[in-house]
């Protein structure tokens, strides 16, 4: 984000989107390596028995749980910068047209 002359507004340059983006990307990376780890524990799981292994389980499902509710975390962190993003970039359009309309009343 650049900061205007006017050190109490904000001007974006398209932080907030790619800010977004990298997030929603990062998320993807995250379900990738997180799904092909699981892929691979549960390949295990055949050849291991006993306690440990249904500790391991238990684990692996509040694991499961917690990673869902930081995906949904991550979900809406992209909706909220987003929505942001089209907050800051309205409202320039309207202040620009504002603007325009002032100039236009001044002749100029």
């Amino acid at each position: 984000m650049a900061v205007s002359n006017n050190t109490s507004q904000l001007r974006d340059d398209g932080a907030i989107r790619e800010g977004a983006r990298l997030v929603g990307q990062a998320k993807e990376e995250l379900t990738g390596e997180l799904g092909r780890l699981e892929n691979e524990i549960m390949g295990w799981s055949g050849m291991w028995k006993g306690s440990g292994a249904a500790a391991f389980m238990n684990f692996q499902q509040n694991w499961n749980t917690r990673v869902t509710k930081l995906y949904a975390s991550l979900d809406d962190f992209v909706v909220a910068l987003t929505g942001t993003a089209t907050a800051v970039e309205t409202t320039e359009t309207q202040i620009s047209s504002s603007w325009g309309e002032m100039s236009g009343l001044l002749g100029g």
